[in-house]
């Protein structure tokens, strides 16, 4: 295996490689920066939609040619829309690299948009939206971040809005493509056994006339910092029972310490001994669930540690007991022989990632994308290795800080006359 190396095409698009020999496989990976703050405030939901229509079919290949041709070959693909990018990836025998890279640049630079095409994907992201707010969980999140994003796009799922999606035309998709899917606007990884040399001249000659149309070239356009407010929240949401949360404000991610930050949130809320759940749900028995999330975005984040319970209950003694291990976090740090732990675990991980081609890839484009450069993903074990509970100590008590802390009450919006006879039932059960 070897270090991480790059380059960038006359036409703007930066590629990063990956040499590893260990077995004749590789990943390719495109990283589009398209996701919800470049979307038109009248058409949310295109990022995801177009993500779809470039498994359509191209100038030279009909529709779900691609991914047929890629399997033939041994391989697999697929993409995704988050938040922040969207991604196409593949894995396949490290032989089909030519073929792979020019079927990735046909679809990549001779998409074809039809009228007919579009309304068989807009049947398909549509029914996507639909199964999704049909589940209270993802419903409630959705609320969640719209009320906390005061009008921020985070505020907004990438799935889009109906009325959005059922009026995008292929003119707007169109606009969309020759706005986001340009060779300055992205970048490509490239991780297995394959040659730096190689891989240049491929790209070279399969992406060289790529072009950045001329009224789209330059920067992207500015979007605020997505800030979560400090105090206190009530919030009815579409979820089953009643629950906490301590939301607490992130920096963007490019401006973070990762590695303190993925210790601090494991050490938190990582496992059943962990203090969220040990205190919450074993020794206290206030919640029936409670763990922590950590939302590294482009333009700022949150970290989250929650508990749900089922009623009757009141919503102070949760978060109290939340805001009590927060704040000895922040005084005290972690416990070394937990903090060693962690990072035998981390290592581990780490270690264990370079060992798949994808895993590689991926971690070396998300580096890229949100941590300031590819090579945070190379150096991770070397950081790793400098942190110390000093450091996460000092991580917490700048995010547990009261100017960036929300903490939520969040209330079922249609409460069920059984709900709190179960709640009680179990406590019953539990003595």
């Amino acid at each position: 295996m070897q270090p991480a190396v790059d380059f960038t095409l006359e036409n703007g698009l930066r590629v990063i490689v990956a040499e590893d020999h260990a077995s004749p496989v590789a990943a390719f990976g495109m990283c589009v920066r398209a996701g919800v703050c470049d979307e038109p405030s009248d058409r949310r939901g295109i990022a995801h939609f177009f993500e779809h229509m470039m498994f359509r079919g191209s100038e030279r290949f009909g529709p779900k040619e691609h991914t047929a041709r890629i399997t033939r070959v041994g391989g697999d693909c697929n993409a995704g829309t988050s938040i922040d990018p969207t991604i196409y990836y593949e894995t396949f025998p490290a032989g089909a690299l030519d073929e792979i890279l020019a079927l990735e640049a046909d679809r990549f630079m001779r998409l074809k948009l039809t009228a007919e095409h579009v309304e068989v994907e807009r049947k398909v992201v549509l029914e996507e939206l639909r199964m999704y707010e049909n589940q209270p969980m993802s419903r409630a999140f959705r609320q969640l971040m719209r009320e906390i994003g005061r009008g921020h796009p985070y505020g907004l799922d990438p799935l889009g809005r109906t009325e959005d999606l059922a009026a995008t035309t292929v003119a707007d998709l169109e606009a969309f493509r020759r706005r986001q899917y340009r060779p300055g606007n992205a970048f490509a990884v490239i991780a297995g056994d394959v040659r730096r040399a190689d891989v240049e001249e491929l790209m070279r000659r399969h992406f060289g006339e790529w072009r950045d149309p001329p009224e789209a070239a330059g920067a992207r356009a500015a979007v605020p910092r997505f800030e979560v407010p400090a105090g206190r929240m009530r919030l009815k949401l579409s979820f089953e029972v009643p629950a906490v949360a301590r939301v607490h404000r992130l920096k963007p991610s490019a401006e973070e310490d990762h590695a303190a930050l993925d210790l601090l949130t494991a050490l938190l809320a990582d496992g059943e001994s962990s203090p969220v759940q040990e205190r919450l749900v074993k020794r206290r028995r206030l919640c029936v669930h409670a763990g922590g999330e950590c939302l590294k975005l482009f333009h700022g984040g949150a970290l989250v540690f929650y508990g749900a319970f089922l009623p009757p209950g009141r919503h102070g003694a949760r978060l109290a007991e939340l805001r009590e291990i927060c704040d000895r976090f922040a005084a005290d740090g972690p416990p070394r022989e937990e903090f060693a732990k962690r990072i035998k675990r981390f290592r581990m991980r780490l270690a264990r990632a370079n060992y798949s081609v994808m895993e590689r890839m991926m971690g070396l484009g998300n580096s890229e994308l949100v941590e300031g450069g590819y090579r945070k993903y190379e150096q991770a074990l070397e950081d790793l290795a400098a942190v110390t509970p000093a450091r996460i100590r000092d991580l917490a008590a700048r995010l547990f800080a009261p100017e960036n802390t929300l903490e939520l009450e969040v209330v079922p919006e249609k409460s069920r006359w059984w709900m709190p006879l179960a709640g009680l039932f179990m406590r019953v059960v539990r003595r």
